[in-house]
């Protein structure tokens, strides 16, 4: 792994990130124009001294976090300690909330769900990086949902899954009023692949009524979105309602499939539609969920975010797709279900570091991986118990 010093040096050269001239560094978008209502990118590829400090904290530090609050706030955290740095107003609309940071255009994005779950909202923040970390301008709005949607940053655009009259992928793209959709089922587990001016993959794992998994897929290219092409996995869910969840695993080839089988959580290795055998992993009782589940080490070992018994599990996978080792971390209070759509409640910070939301609190966990097999432990410095789900990363684009 690259050290510190080697990681800034590269980053200087990159100058191509959406870093820019004046105090503080203006947020620019993918294509290079402007976050809206902010400065144009001045010319030339100097480094100023703003650049230079925002590219060391890109290089040498904890990325800071996005939380929502206990009392409906937006929150940019300390990344190591949970110490709130800002907090932000948001829509207050009484119901369910996602969030997401799109690195590529510098923004924290929010869905805010009204208390009758009728109608939402998609909302902005322009996150500004200085030498101290970001600062998040005020709140943008972007866009209504008539229903329940979760969201995505994606290269070209923000990807929206919404629940209203039907089943809709949508993207809204960066210019803030071209939007493209098709239909297509709510899915489970999503994530994106490629990028660039040319465009970007969208992948999903939905299920169906009374059939089999789906692996999905969608491209997507400038003002475009295709129909996801389906391939059924040959598996039916294992519990009503569904609880399975994909991983994307290219350290295993492609993907990995988690699911609840009665009291045992079953893994199995996915390649395009094949799924393999299953492994089993005893839970100790019936009745748990899957909320999210997260990569570590390319997918060679997955954090396994549960309801029910609220726990983080770490799953070692072998290439073969044996269960190589696991461990179990009791979570306080109670992980939210997430039964339409997909969670944020469990990200990732670090390569071996991971905060999660409950009730009672966002935890930091750390992953030890040796010989003798994985362990987490709570990290007892991170104080979080104000913060809730779900949870994004400050972090830059890094091309």
């Amino acid at each position: 792994m690259k050290n510190a010093l080697g990681l800034f040096s590269a980053l200087l050269i990159s100058i191509s990130i959406s870093a820019c001239g004046g105090d503080p560094p203006d947020a620019a978008r993918r294509d290079g124009t402007p976050t809206r209502g902010l400065a144009s990118p001045a010319p030339g590829p100097s480094v100023t001294p703003q650049i230079a400090s925002r590219l060391r904290l890109q290089a040498l530090s904890t990325p800071e976090a996005l939380t929502w609050t206990a009392t409906g706030d937006l929150a940019i955290v300390d990344g190591k300690t949970g110490a709130v740095k800002q907090l932000a107003p948001t829509s207050y609309l009484g119901s369910e909330v996602d969030l997401v940071f799109d690195p590529w255009t510098s923004e924290a994005l929010v869905f805010e769900l009204d208390d009758d779950t009728q109608s939402g909202e998609i909302t902005s923040y322009p996150a500004l990086a200085g030498s101290t970390g970001f600062q998040l301008a005020p709140r943008v709005h972007r866009a209504w949902i008539d229903g329940d949607a979760r969201l995505l940053a994606a290269p070209l655009g923000l990807v929206i899954f919404e629940a209203s009259y039907g089943e809709r992928w949508k993207v809204l793209f960066d210019d803030q009023h071209t939007t493209t959709s098709v239909s297509a089922p709510n899915p489970a587990s999503a994530w994106v692949s490629g990028g660039g001016d040319q465009g970007f993959l969208v992948h999903a794992l939905s299920y169906s009524e009374e059939g089999p998994l789906f692996r999905r897929s969608a491209a997507v290219g400038p003002h475009a979105v295709s129909s996801p092409e389906t391939a059924s996995l040959g598996l039916s869910p294992s519990s009503d309602p569904p609880t399975a969840r994909l991983l994307p695993a290219p350290a295993l080839g492609d993907a990995a499939l988690f699911d609840i089988v009665g009291s045992d959580l079953a893994v199995r290795l996915v390649v395009g539609p094949s799924a393999g055998p299953a492994a089993s992993i005893p839970l100790g009782q019936a009745g748990l969920r899957i909320e999210h589940v997260l990569a570590l080490d390319g997918g060679e070992v997955a954090l396994v975010l549960l309801s029910g018994d609220s726990r983080v599990m770490a799953v070692e996978i072998a290439s073969d797709g044996a269960v190589k080792s696991t461990a179990t971390l009791a979570l306080p209070g109670v992980v939210r279900e997430e039964k339409q759509f997909f969670s944020h409640d469990l990200e990732a910070f670090g390569s071996h570091r991971a905060l999660a939301a409950t009730s009672a609190g966002v935890f930091a966990i750390r992953m030890t991986r040796s010989g003798a097999g994985v362990g987490l432990v709570l990290d007892p410095t991170f104080v979080g118990q104000g913060l809730r789900g779900p949870i994004a990363a400050l972090a830059a684009h890094s091309p």
